[in-house]
């Protein structure tokens, strides 16, 4: 028997994949990251998507400038009788990988973070769609010391902009910063 005959080669495993999680309007939690990052990487083509696990950063400017993504949405996978009370993580990590190796240094290594949340809970909720989210764009040193924030607090510190604000918007926000 010639097993080569039973065994998918990696295109049809990759569409497998892309059908079981991204071609769904609603995206679990733990790979929306990768849809909002992937919003972001086409909103902002001059800045480098490095996210990777254990990165220290999600996004990377030529110029040094760091950007770090979270995610969070009203609308949820699993049946819930209310959205979730939209909270982010925000806690200093104690080390990160880049293509160096591991960095043991506990902190918070981007420069700013932007804050996206969903808040279509509506039958026409769609995770993939960039124009169903709102944007926040906080400098790290802005945060509290604190493991979480909830949007609330993110909206003490900025006010929320559309997804073609983005570009205007994080180069207004790098022109601020010092790498």
């Amino acid at each position: 028997m010639n097993n080569a005959a039973i065994v998918p080669n990696t295109e049809a495993v990759a569409r497998k994949c892309y059908a079981n999680t991204f071609d769904k309007r609603v995206v679990v939690n733990n790979l929306r990251s990768i849809v909002v990052e992937a919003i972001v990487s086409a909103m902002l083509p001059d800045w480098r998507w490095c996210a990777h696990d254990w990165a220290g950063w999600d996004f990377e400017h030529s110029d040094g400038h760091r950007l770090e993504v979270k995610q969070c949405a009203a609308l949820q996978t699993w049946e819930s009788d209310k959205p979730p009370r939209p909270v982010y993580d925000i806690r200093e990590r104690t080390g990160y990988h880049d293509n160096h190796g591991w960095t043991a240094q506990k902190g918070r290594y981007a420069h700013a973070y932007l804050f996206g949340y969903h808040p279509n809970v509506t039958p026409e909720a769609d995770h993939r769609d960039a124009w169903q989210w709102e944007f926040y764009l906080v400098a790290t040193s802005a945060l509290p010391n604190s493991r979480t924030i909830s949007l609330k607090h993110v909206n003490l510190l900025t006010t929320a902009f559309q997804v073609a604000e983005l570009p205007a918007r994080v180069r207004e926000f790098r022109s601020s910063l010092q790498p």
